[in-house]
């Protein structure tokens, strides 16, 4: 539960915090490089958590149950945003399939948090084997 936690935690401050941060004392134009650069990081990470995440709701709850099936989905979110659209995205700055992309790869984002989420409530109101508690 600690990992979903933490997830959520960094997927928000990355999403929402840093973007908009970094705008603001950036500007527009070393915003693109900035961004480039950090958010193959976080997609990274995000993958970690939510394979971790996926792996401790397999030990602790089973394959089949919502606190391991959420995690797994958020962990194909992500590999798909990372591995396909984020480069699609930084190819398209500074054009109109920018903001489409950009979009498709928040909404991405935003539902990996919001399984993370439903893990985290699902290992919550579960209760583990006591063989793993």
């Amino acid at each position: 539960m600690a990992v979903a936690g933490f997830a959520l935690g960094v997927g928000a401050f990355f999403t929402f915090v840093v973007p908009e941060v970094a705008f603001t004392v950036l500007g527009p134009h070393a915003l693109g490089a900035f961004l480039a650069a950090m958010f193959p990081r976080f997609y990274v990470i995000a993958a970690v958590l939510a394979a971790a995440m996926t792996v401790a709701g397999s030990i602790a709850f089973g394959v089949g149950r919502l606190a391991t099936i959420a995690p797994a989905v958020a962990l194909l979110l992500t590999l798909i945003a990372w591995i396909w659209l984020l480069p699609l995205v930084q190819a398209a700055i500074g054009t109109a399939a920018f903001g489409l992309l950009h979009g498709l790869s928040l909404g991405m984002d935003m539902i990996a948090m919001l399984l993370w989420l439903v893990g985290l409530v699902a290992a919550w109101r579960a209760k583990a084997p006591a063989a793993v508690r």
